[in-house]
């Protein structure tokens, strides 16, 4: 089990506060820098020009990520729309941040007259660098957790910091999540290792920012894999996006067997022969979920969408839309 974490400001110097997110961003744009240096030189790449180009991509994608951020939480903001733009700032969105990014990168590599795609691969897994590091920020901050687990690492999560439907009082304070945060980051060491390997293993024989490409698509598929966990989805209309998508349960429908169901079905784990729900699927029940293979199951209602009145029930609102965090991460 993951414990609490300790105070989210680190130190405060007068009103100002110096948190651990902060911190650990500062600590990723340092490793960042060593990374693409690094990468540059080995590609014979001008390596000089990366100081003054890290600084101009990273406030681009600060903004990026600031506008994502106000975009999905507009609830928030709607009636107070200056408190986006003033101090503190509490909420990133990491999609956004790596859209101006990388318009940011474009425009310097036209202005300095570069060949892009060297820099594509040296830039790509660099995000990943970025995403391993920094996201041990939302842990301290108690945010980015996904969906109650009763698995071994599950997450603890203090009662002010829980959405409505996850409240100590809906489904007690013992009650543990999974940490989408470690999941991210861990995906994120992993890319940024595998990929610049592969990368020179295979030198001479990829086309030139095959390498960077990989690893936006490799931070896409993890987002893509962990949304059907998160606890808030953006919306269409009024139906989540991990719903049109079918995120978490795309596996086990795709595959039908009880392996990958087993993984992917959040409320499965019932007692056998107890008669007692496991904690997984307490929470379950709280936030609006049956036990698992009942037919009010979010699993039953994807799986019979063989009639057209069944799949109208698909794509009904679920029960479990949570209520904003009070921060949004990334």
């Amino acid at each position: 089990m993951l414990p609490l974490p300790p105070d989210p400001v680190l130190f405060s110097v007068g009103p100002l506060n110096v948190g651990w997110y902060g911190l650990l961003y500062a600590v990723g744009l340092f490793a960042v820098y060593q990374f693409m240096m690094r990468e540059a030189k080995r590609r014979k790449l001008d390596a000089e020009l990366i100081a003054n180009g890290l600084i101009i991509i990273s406030i681009a994608a600060l903004v990026g990520g600031r506008l994502y951020h106000v975009i999905d939480a507009w609830d928030r903001y709607s009636l107070n729309p200056i408190g986006a733009l003033i101090p503190p700032y509490a909420g990133l969105g990491a999609p956004g941040g790596i859209v101006t990014g990388a318009l940011a990168l474009a425009i310097l590599l036209r202005r300095w007259k570069q060949s892009p795609w060297g820099w594509v691969d040296v830039a790509g897994p660099a995000i990943l660098v970025m995403q391993a590091i920094a996201r041990w920020g939302n842990w301290f901050n108690q945010e980015l957790y996904g969906l109650p687990t009763d698995l071994p690492w599950g997450l603890a999560i203090e009662c002010a910091y829980r959405t409505a439907e996850t409240s100590c009082s809906a489904i007690g304070e013992t009650a543990r999540f999974h940490p989408l945060f470690l999941y991210e980051s861990l995906s994120g060491l992993a890319g940024a290792l595998i990929l610049p390997a592969l990368g020179e293993r295979l030198k001479g024989r990829i086309v030139p920012g095959l390498i960077g490409l990989s690893a936006l698509a490799w931070y896409s598929v993890t987002r893509l894999l962990l949304e059907g966990f998160r606890l808030e989805n953006w919306r269409v209309g009024d139906i989540p996006y991990g719903v049109l998508r079918d995120g978490r349960h795309l596996p086990c429908h795709a595959y039908d067997c009880s392996a990958p169901r087993a993984f992917c079905d959040p409320w499965r784990g019932t007692r056998e022969g107890t008669g007692k729900a496991s904690p997984d699927e307490a929470a379950g029940a709280a936030l609006g979920f049956g036990r698992a293979g009942e037919a009010e199951g979010i699993w039953q209602g994807f799986s019979d969408v063989r009639s057209p009145s069944s799949a109208q029930g698909m794509l009904a609102p679920p029960p479990h839309s949570a209520s904003p965090s009070p921060v949004s991460p990334m």
